[in-house]
């Protein structure tokens, strides 16, 4: 479902996008956090018969480049990943569409750049950090009452740092 994409340099590294289609710019931000565009393909292509759709990561996910200092992984930093996009392709506003996580970075883009937005939709996301946080306790509650075993594998993942922790679940 990839398209063609291309690359342009932010402060933080290369940043990935694909555009299609033509007329106001939507962007497309992705849920996660850590979550790429790739799971835009094949439900949002409709919106360019009227509009420039742009699918992107932000630095640290997908195939743009990674974060050297992990710190730097924030709301604020991914809605400026936003606004190099939105400055890259020239356009005085655009609109947004935030799913799951990527509703953080919508509204934080919406706080500091109202002047560059013309509408914002969230989609099954959350408003904070702390919802988020609250969020991932509710599952991490959850799974560990209802499914005792595979809380005990994912715990040994975790401590173990695999990347892979969530095999625990499904396997």
């Amino acid at each position: 479902y990839h398209g063609k994409g291309e690359t342009i340099q932010t402060k933080d590294g290369k940043l990935y996008y694909e555009k299609t289609g033509s007329g106001p710019v939507i962007v497309m931000v992705a849920g996660g956090p850590g979550g790429s565009h790739a799971s835009f393909h094949g439900f949002f292509e409709r919106l360019a018969k009227n509009l420039t759709l742009v699918l992107f990561d932000n630095i640290g996910r997908g195939r743009s480049d990674r974060l050297k200092d992990k710190r730097k992984h924030t709301v604020e930093r991914d809605a400026d990943d936003i606004e190099a996009l939105r400055k890259h392709l020239g356009v005085e506003k655009i609109s947004i569409i935030g799913h799951s996580y990527g509703g953080m970075p919508a509204i934080a883009y919406a706080c500091k750049y109202p002047k560059s937005l013309d509408r914002v939709v969230l989609s099954d996301t959350l408003h904070s950090g702390q919802a988020f946080q609250q969020n991932i306790d509710s599952c991490n509650f959850n799974v560990a009452n209802q499914y005792p075993e595979k809380w005990e594998q994912l715990t040994a993942m975790r401590k173990r740092g695999s990347p892979w922790f969530c095999q625990a679940l499904f396997c």
